[in-house]
């Protein structure tokens, strides 16, 4: 009885193991899951949609989660499209079985998109004067982006996540008065800081060049370190 039963479980654990392992390294391609993904996107943000393709799940079973990645998808919005490089999030391998899923973190990486188009999104998230007076003066540049994000049980954005990328060809005109032009930099965000490197533009045809930007927010105060560099006089 108990060589019966060790020749059982011996089978059964040679049959999860490359199964395991397929999981693992491989994973599952579906379309199953688009639409309550798109739909937990929607509680988020309901101005919003997903466009999504094929999702890969993979298993990591050293703490039994599900890694979810979906390549090339596209946000909706307004009759726009974002274009996206990827996006991947993490859940429960329970949450999974049960059907009851939901989205904790968001690791998104943006393909070149257009400044208005980002403003655009922004806006349908959070609408602010300072989002509207971008708005009227971004007349051309793209960015490019890896944003981590962190929800809470009500689908809310926790204040850890944090954004890196790069704005390039950036052109903006500011009250009709002032001109940016050629404007690039690198730039990291979080919560109450924000950091810009190489920053480099053309200022009513004045070449600036900022080797670092560094601005904290402290009770509803902005300050702001960096050093300049030009060749112009004035």
């Amino acid at each position: 009885m108990i060589k019966k039963l060790i020749k059982i479980l011996s089978i059964i654990f040679l049959v999860l193991i490359p199964i395991i392992l397929y999981l693992s390294f491989i994973g599952i391609k579906t379309e199953r899951f688009n639409k309550r993904i798109n739909n937990k996107i929607l509680e988020i943000n309901k101005n919003i949609n997903l466009d999504l393709k094929s999702i890969v799940f993979l298993l990591n079973p050293y703490d039994f989660t599900v890694k979810i990645t979906t390549k090339d998808p596209k946000i909706l919005i307004e009759g726009k499209q974002i274009l996206i490089k990827n996006i991947k999030t993490k859940i429960s391998l329970k949450s999974l079985i049960i059907d009851e899923f939901s989205i904790n973190d968001a690791e998104i990486r943006t393909e070149k998109i257009k400044l208005d188009d980002l403003i655009l999104l922004g806006k349908s998230f959070r609408n602010s004067a300072q989002l509207f007076l971008l708005d009227r003066s971004i007349k051309d540049g793209f960015l490019t982006a890896s944003i981590k994000l962190k929800f809470d049980n009500e689908g809310k954005i926790k204040n850890d996540y944090q954004i890196d990328g790069f704005v390039e060809n950036g052109k903006l005109d500011i009250l009709n008065k002032f001109n940016v032009e050629n404007l690039n930099f690198d730039f990291k965000v979080s919560e109450n800081k924000y950091t810009l490197k190489k920053t480099t533009f053309k200022f009513n045809n004045a070449k600036l060049l900022f080797p670092t930007i560094e601005a904290n927010k402290k009770n509803n105060l902005m300050f702001v370190n960096g050093e300049v560099q030009t060749n112009e006089k004035d």
